[in-house]
């Protein structure tokens, strides 16, 4: 029994030492805040024998419940690079992007716009009926832009379909081969 209380004893005073010891951490962690908060406090050098300077409080990381929203921010910018990747990940800002770039390239002719909109004033379009034709250079435009789009999309699609087209030929010669060989 003697045993069992002493070893009680010896856990209970561990657990007192580190109470005391994690209380003495908080009250420097939070004296060494305050200390590098304060503009009023100077960087002097350090005194022989200071702690501070051993680099063991320089990396005690504050409660994140008490940061601001710019330290989240600076927090969180290493790892919003790794975690939006570009591609299929953010569809939407590539729709936006994509746009963008096809109405960069449009040009509006606003005095052309600024006269239709007035004769649309003084004709007011009956419900269901279409009052607004667009001219045929506008037409013309906007067929052109949407086919070199296309043609774009197919320059990136063409590797993949020699390819294709490259071992479906292959494959039907070797097929034309058996059945010479073995035929029907």
């Amino acid at each position: 029994m003697s045993d069992k209380s002493s070893l009680r004893k010896e856990i209970d005073d561990l657990k007192h030492k580190k109470v005391e010891a994690q209380r003495r951490n908080r009250t420097a962690a939070a004296k060494y805040r305050t200390a590098r908060d304060d503009p009023n406090t100077h960087n002097e050098p350090e005194k022989a024998g200071d702690e501070s300077g051993h680099g063991f409080l320089q990396n005690v990381p504050e409660d994140p419940l008490d940061w601001t929203a710019e330290q989240w921010a600076n927090h969180d910018k290493p790892y919003l690079s790794e975690h939006q990747l570009p591609g299929y990940r953010n569809m939407t800002s590539l729709a936006h992007a994509t746009y963008m770039k096809e109405t960069a390239k449009r040009t509006v002719d606003m005095d052309k716009y600024e006269r239709s909109k007035a004769e649309v004033g003084t004709n007011l379009p009956i419900p269901g009926i279409y009052a607004n034709t667009p001219a045929p250079e506008d037409v013309d435009a906007v067929v052109k832009s949407l086919q070199e789009a296309s043609e774009r999309k197919q320059k990136r699609r063409t590797d993949n379909v020699a390819d294709k087209q490259y071992v479906n030929e292959k494959n039907r010669q070797f097929n034309m081969k058996l059945d010479r060989e073995y035929g029907k």
